[in-house]
């Protein structure tokens, strides 16, 4: 047995090897078994009081006296029904610490699961939780949400328009990604330029650069507009 452990045997004894020695210890009948006491072994030995009750065991000394420390039969139980292990195992020193100690199972391999059953395959997730279903998410955070909805990676930013993410490229106001808009002189996306009345894309012109748009000009190829004032253009 390996060290710090207990073990159940068919007959009902409790088998330890220990290196500390022992003030107390419970544990709990597993299998559906029931246990009345405890007698014999090296606490009975000891004058340690062993009571069960159900499937509970408690070990004890009004005496303060202990279970050297190494290994043997610790108590014999009186079972009622088939017993196939112990769990909920507590010990304790003479000053009431307690003891890490393990049940024993036999295995071949000596390849135990994080369960501790042999040969297993329960495994710690990113919590250290033993058969957890926690996992390390696409940002490298155990259990957590991973990449937002909406975003492109794990610091919350979007895509631009040209599909970069991070990206800085916008729609620009003629509706083109990453565009350069409407062209200096342009009054519109398609490159068209004011007309003499101000209409963007118009077709009035001032023919005779007079500042007078031809539509309302008396002589629009006459810059002087007929400044003798005979009626006749030019």
């Amino acid at each position: 047995m390996d060290m710090n452990t207990i073990q159940l045997q068919t007959d009902g004894s409790v088998w330890y090897n220990i290196d500390t020695a022992i003030g107390g210890f419970q544990f709990t009948i597993d299998g559906g078994a029931t246990v009345s006491g405890g007698t014999g072994g090296d606490a009975g030995n000891a004058g340690f009081v062993v009571q069960g009750s159900g499937t509970t065991l408690l070990g004890f000394s009004f005496t303060g006296s202990s279970v050297s420390a190494g290994c043997g039969t610790l108590t014999e139980l009186t079972l009622s029904g088939d017993a196939t292990g112990l769990s909920g195992i507590v010990f304790s020193d003479n000053n009431g610490n307690a003891l890490s100690i393990n049940y024993y199972i036999e295995c071949e391999s000596d390849i135990f699961d994080c369960a501790g059953v042999c040969d297993g395959t329960a495994v710690e997730d990113c919590a250290g939780l033993c058969g957890g279903s926690a996992v390390i998410d696409e940002c490298g955070v155990c259990d957590g949400p991973g990449i937002a909805d909406g975003a492109c990676d794990c610091n919350g930013s979007i895509l631009d328009c040209a599909g970069e993410c991070a990206g800085d490229a916008i729609v620009d106001e003629c509706g083109v990604c990453n565009g350069d808009g409407v062209l200096d002189g342009a009054c519109d996306c398609d490159g068209n330029v004011l007309d003499c009345a101000g209409e963007c894309g118009g077709l009035v012109n001032d023919s005779d650069n007079d500042s007078i748009c031809d539509d309302v000009d008396t002589c629009p190829l006459d810059a002087l507009d007929d400044a003798d004032g005979d009626g006749v253009c030019g």
